[in-house]
């Protein structure tokens, strides 16, 4: 069985190695801080349409988040797993149906 890559140091090592701005960076930094509350240990290939369903639930029913910033949150979610598609770590994202 394949060693499983944690999404959190996954992310962390794409933001120091990519072309970000700034401010890019740091909305990516606090989107990983909203989800390590969400669930401590997080592995890229675990995230699945229903983790991602559980994890919109819990932003608006435990952050209290508009659907806007739901909305921002999980499109910067999409963005670091497309990261890990080109990466050769999954195979497809999981917000594709």
């Amino acid at each position: 069985m394949a060693q499983k890559t944690n999404f959190f140091k996954f992310v962390e090592n794409e933001l120091k190695i990519r072309n970000l701005t700034d401010q890019t960076v740091v909305k990516n930094k606090q989107n990983i801080n909203e989800l390590k509350k969400f669930k401590d240990v997080v592995y890229v290939e675990n995230i699945d349409f229903q983790f991602i369903e559980n994890y919109k639930k819990y932003l608006i029913e435990t952050l209290g988040y508009s659907d806007y910033l739901v909305k921002i949150s999980l499109l910067i979610l999409r963005t670091q797993l497309n990261w890990a598609v080109k990466k050769g770590i999954i195979n497809r994202n999981p917000f594709r149906k």
